[in-house]
């Protein structure tokens, strides 16, 4: 099955473009985008706490796969949700699944390591319903997943590492045990634009709050995103693998990706920072039912990032470096790592 994930990557990216032809001429009056992130450690030369993560996303106003009726269905229940915005919003729908990878420092070290993070492998499906306006977007997802030996982290790290002919972690035995996970996540941002000027320059600021609550994460926080560049992206941001990041879906038809065939194209640059207060991490804390390795807990975390967004035709590609504080009392050292994000309108 794991040898099938990166054909499945390239159906998921490439299907669109089949269903987009008679949509070139002209901008859809209701896009639909599909994303792919990629992050991994090695760009700095390190394989341990946080060190890689993928995730597939699709966000649209339609539900996939779904009749007429059972979208319209879904949009009322967005309509009954506190906190998403305003009845003449957008009514959006994301569906999500990934699976995130966290090893200790010596991962050729077969014994238990009590001052370090456990093994631990997360694979996740999220559900998010979305309201949207030409400057706020209100997220609520709930995610369903599986921590532990079930998640089969285990086994995409050993396949990455005989790929790539690295040695085989060899600590894995002392994951933390499998433990269904049941989330509840919610996001807000604002996007904050100049207009751009008649060279096609500008610049938007794109503050958040945040929080989660269930028996994986229990957080609150709040960030921001500073984007500058030619023919700007209107929408919601880069991001990275976090919950409710399905931000890549275009605003309105002066995103570069709906414009005419030759004028969709862009450039930008863009740095971020966030913050948060958690009060329950399962990766760090432990099993929520059972007995596990764990370590103490920094109930303060934040990240900084910054890259490079390029829009071509209906793609648009990202490249991050973040760099997260120290997230456990025994981290030697903060943490680091490349994010590759791409994703297809249409």
């Amino acid at each position: 099955m794991l040898k099938k994930i990166p054909f499945l990557a390239i159906v998921f990216l490439v299907t669109p473009l089949c269903s987009a032809r008679s949509a070139d001429a002209s901008a859809p009056t209701s896009p639909t985008t599909v994303s792919a992130y990629f992050e991994n450690d090695t760009i700095f030369g390190t394989d341990r706490d946080y060190t890689n993560g993928i995730r597939f996303s699709y966000a649209s106003a339609q539900v996939p796969f779904a009749s007429p009726a059972l979208t319209e269905k879904v949009h009322a229940l967005i309509d009954r949700i506190p906190l998403v915005g305003e009845g003449t919003d957008d009514r959006l729908f994301a569906l999500s699944f990934g699976q995130n990878i966290y090893t200790p420092q010596d991962t050729l070290n077969e014994a238990y390591t009590p001052d370090e993070r456990p093994y631990a492998g997360l694979s996740y499906l999220g559900f998010a319903l979305m309201k949207r306006s030409a400057w706020r977007l209100s997220s609520w997802e709930i995610g369903l997943g599986l921590v532990g030996k079930y998640s089969m982290a285990e086994d995409t790290q050993r396949l990455i590492h005989e790929w790539q002919g690295w040695d085989q972690p060899k600590g894995w035995k002392h994951q933390l045990k499998n433990e269904p996970v049941v989330q509840l996540f919610y996001n807000r941002k604002w996007l904050l634009a100049s207009g751009e000027n008649r060279h096609g320059l500008g610049v938007d600021l794109i503050p958040r709050v945040e929080w989660g609550i269930g028996n994986a994460f229990t957080y609150t926080g709040c960030g921001a995103e500073l984007r500058f560049g030619w023919h700007l992206p209107k929408d919601f941001g880069n991001g990275h693998i976090r919950p409710v990041t399905e931000t890549h879906l275009p605003v309105d038809t002066e995103d570069p990706r709906l414009k005419p065939p030759l004028q969709r194209m862009g450039i930008h640059a863009f740095v971020g920072a966030s913050g948060s207060l958690v009060l329950r991490n399962l990766l760090l804390d432990g099993n929520t039912f059972a007995d596990s390795p764990s370590v103490a807990r920094d109930p303060w975390a934040g990240d900084f990032s910054w890259g490079l967004g390029l829009i071509v035709h209906r793609f648009k590609i990202i490249y991050a470096r973040i760099h997260r504080t120290r997230e456990y009392k025994a981290q030697k050292d903060p943490q680091s790592y490349g994010a590759i994000n791409i994703s297809y309108t249409w």
